[in-house]
């Protein structure tokens, strides 16, 4: 088996997130109200953003392996705990360690593969194994709905197996030198990404977003009807892997700031109005479109730089933003 297949094996473990689906059923299950469970989900994102800068910088710095095999053995650990998950103070405890831990394969990912796959490298196949990874977790957790605890069980082992196939991937050298601020190349470079790092992270922030409040909402309109739950999980994921694999023809262009606009505004007609549709429509739209958006902004933002340069760190420039864009409006929306 090929090395960059082994990347492709571990991204997909370390992707796989069964308890996902029944994240809302078990904590509600455990006496936490919905508004909690997004609070905490909010505090959680920005969180992520320190866990971004922490495991970009030791990627780079280090190389990929050593990093992501602990952040696999804390992500297990952490989702382990879950079922025991009574309070919010501990739910917040929970997503403050999952937000530290869990970004550490999106910044590896990419630094293993523009070091094995250098010329012909491309996020297409990257980021499409991730949503058919998230497709596969939603109807597995969704099967296991009644049964949230053996969910996170397959959860802990997904990680686990991942783990183990980072065990054998090699690592990549860390550079020669530390890339010096005054490089003409780099600051050229971060200028050029000025612009699409602003549009992507706006238009991604809004749509992880949705993920959240598809949960909360298929949670609170068809707990008792588990096969309309599973059915909604699924379609959210296959609307995410669709998008990835159309992203050729998606968003090129001024039409990334368009579907902002009309994102934004149909989360402000869900959170104000609650109409039904408008949420449904809302969510399904920004759940395609983040599949798509996810490979553009790599490719964007990664595509000049050199394998042995700060991909992870540049990459979290990505991710830093659009979890500030996500933390803050699933704030804003836990108040509704």
């Amino acid at each position: 088996m090929r090395v960059v297949d082994r990347v492709y094996m571990a991204k997909a473990c370390l992707c796989a997130n069964p308890y996902l689906p029944v994240f809302f059923v078990l904590l509600t299950g455990n006496g936490l109200t919905r508004g909690e469970i997004i609070s905490a989900i909010a505090f959680g994102s920005f969180a992520m953003i320190l866990g971004d800068l922490v495991s970009s910088a030791l990627c780079d710095w280090l190389g990929p392996k050593r990093v992501v095999i602990t952040a696999a053995i804390v992500q297990a650990t952490v989702i382990g705990l879950l079922p025991v998950c009574a309070t919010a103070i501990q739910l917040y405890a929970l997503e403050f360690v999952i937000g530290l831990s869990f970004p550490a394969i999106h910044g590896a990912d990419s630094k293993w593969l523009k070091h094995l796959l250098a010329g012909a490298y491309s996020e297409r196949c990257n980021q499409a194994i991730a949503w058919a990874s998230q497709l596969g977790s939603a109807i597995i957790g969704g099967c296991l709905i009644r049964w949230p605890i053996v969910a996170c069980g397959v959860s802990v082992l997904a990680y686990t197996v991942g783990l183990l196939i980072c065990i054998w991937l090699p690592d990549v050298r860390p550079p020669a030198r530390k890339l010096a601020k005054s490089d003409d190349s780099f600051r050229h470079a971060a200028h050029q990404m000025f612009i699409p790092l602003l549009r992507f992270s706006i238009l991604l922030g809004l749509c992880n977003s949705a993920f959240w409040i598809l949960q909360a909402h298929a949670d609170k309109t068809f707990a008792s009807l588990p096969v309309m739950f599973v059915m909604i999980q699924v379609v959210g994921a296959a609307l995410s892997l669709t998008g990835s694999l159309a992203s050729g023809v998606l968003l090129r262009g001024h039409r990334s700031t368009v579907a902002v606009g009309m994102i934004a505004a149909t989360y402000v007609v869900c959170a104000v109005a609650q109409v039904e549709i408008a949420i449904w429509l809302s969510i399904g739209a920004a759940l395609f479109v983040r599949g798509g958006v996810s490979v553009l902004a790599r490719e964007a933002v990664l595509a000049d730089i050199p394998p042995n340069g700060p991909v992870a760190t540049i990459a979290t420039a990505l991710a830093v933003k659009a979890k500030l864009v996500q933390g803050a409006s699933l704030a804003l929306i836990s108040r509704f």
